[in-house]
């Protein structure tokens, strides 16, 4: 079956497909960083101020915290995006596929619960 311009479907589907496209480049990135955080099991704070990330290749050695960098050297390696996250130096971190599943299927309120406050 041929599409046709004359097709009343077309013209909604090709809006809707262009609106979600939009939206996807808009709301990716966003997406990403929340990907992120919890197959991290990571607070949003914690990843902002880099909690648990490290350095390489610094002035003063390898896996080296961040907060330890001085100014200079911090904004160098952050420019480079080198940072790497170090899985030791957070507590929670339980693995991306154990981080998940708490996440996205364990409960977190009893069967009982009916959402008063």
């Amino acid at each position: 079956m041929a599409i046709c311009s004359s097709d009343p479907v077309l013209g909604p589907l090709l809006l809707h497909l262009g609106y979600s496209i939009a939206l996807l480049a808009i709301d990716g990135p966003i997406l990403k960083i929340h990907v992120g955080l919890i197959s991290r099991n990571e607070m949003a704070q914690e990843w902002k101020k880099n909690e648990h990330y490290v350095a390489n290749n610094t002035t003063i050695g390898d896996n080296i915290p961040v907060e330890e960098l001085d100014d200079d050297e911090y904004n160098e390696i952050f420019d480079r995006d080198a940072f790497v996250y170090d899985r030791t130096r957070n507590p929670f971190d339980n693995g991306r596929f154990a981080n998940c599943w708490n996440f996205w299927c364990q409960p977190r309120w009893p069967a009982d619960a009916k959402g008063e406050f």
